[in-house]
């Protein structure tokens, strides 16, 4: 048997190896290769393995995290390590609110869930909300909401119905830039039952029992993040007809982060206890912003 020389990846080597390989038999002595109809078959030939060869080579590059090129094959390395990429991170400010006057002079005052607020930063405009509800109480009828943190981005809503309960089923959040710290997951009994259970992001499985109300995420291969649900042992298993709401913010990122020295101030438009009476008084500016993390920092 002839000595096979397989190292070569080329085509136009692929191609010569192939020709010496049938110059070397007795059956094609007389062949001119240049010219005959074998140069075709021999391309072809050469084409294919050159194809198989870069197809094996990507394959196996793309099976270790040191190696692989595309983004989904990073992804899906780290996710067995236990590892979720992080994502847009809107810029956080701290301020102070307050209210003067309000409708009726309550007892307590309350600022709601995404109370949106305004900045400008190098002459476009941003919205900062509220993540969480704040409360409290009047001082000569002024009421002050002391270190209120508010977080950049625009806030977005998904909602699915449950078809085929258990971790199998994903709920896609598709917007490439969501934050997702800024995930609120709320489910639903049905579209008949509106009592609503909060659930909450966990990393950790070992505190987990059947009737934990927690979700996991994962980026998928089209780089957006999902959310999916426990199977009734690890995590509250969902029900068919259940409805799961996602409430997001999708942040700028690293662009809104404002130096300590700049003066910035935030609009706010609307009114809050009924009163539109509102100053608001900057404690510290935004910062904290930050891009989508890159395959380059997901490998490392």
């Amino acid at each position: 048997m002839a000595n096979l020389r397989i190292a070569e990846l080329d085509f136009d080597a692929i191609k010569t190896n192939l020709k010496e390989y049938l110059q070397s038999q007795d059956q094609f002595t007389d062949y001119d290769f240049e010219g005959s109809s074998l140069s075709i078959l021999l391309d072809i030939l050469a084409y294919n393995t050159h194809y198989n060869a870069y197809l094996a080579n990507m394959v196996v590059n793309e099976m270790f995290l040191d190696s692989a090129v595309k983004r989904s094959s990073a992804v899906s390395i780290a996710k067995h390590l236990g590892y979720t990429p992080t994502s847009v991170r809107g810029s956080t400010a701290v301020v102070d609110v307050t209210v003067t006057s309000p409708t009726g002079s309550p007892t307590s005052l309350t600022l709601d869930r995404y109370t949106s607020f305004s900045t400008t930063i190098d002459g476009t405009a941003y919205n900062f909300l509220t993540l969480d509800p704040v409360t409290t109480t009047p001082v000569d009828d002024v009421y002050t909401f002391n270190d209120v943190t508010v977080k950049e981005g625009t806030l977005l809503q998904y909602s699915y119905t449950v078809v085929t309960p258990g971790p199998d089923e994903k709920y896609e959040i598709p917007n490439s830039d969501v934050a997702i710290s800024t995930l609120y997951v709320t489910v639903q009994a049905s579209t008949s039952d509106t009592t609503t259970t909060v659930y909450t992001r966990t990393t950790d499985i070992t505190g987990l029992s059947n009737t934990s109300a927690v979700y996991y995420i994962e980026e998928n291969a089209a780089g957006n993040y999902q959310i999916y649900f426990g199977d009734g042992v690890l995590g509250q298993k969902l029900s068919a007809g259940n409805i799961v709401k996602i409430q997001y913010l999708v942040s700028a990122g690293a662009i809104t982060n404002v130096s300590n020295l700049i003066d910035q101030t935030f609009g706010f438009s609307g009114s809050i206890g009924g009163s539109s009476n509102v100053a608001i008084t900057v404690a510290s500016n935004s910062s904290g912003g930050a891009d989508r993390e890159s395959i380059t920092s997901i490998k490392f």
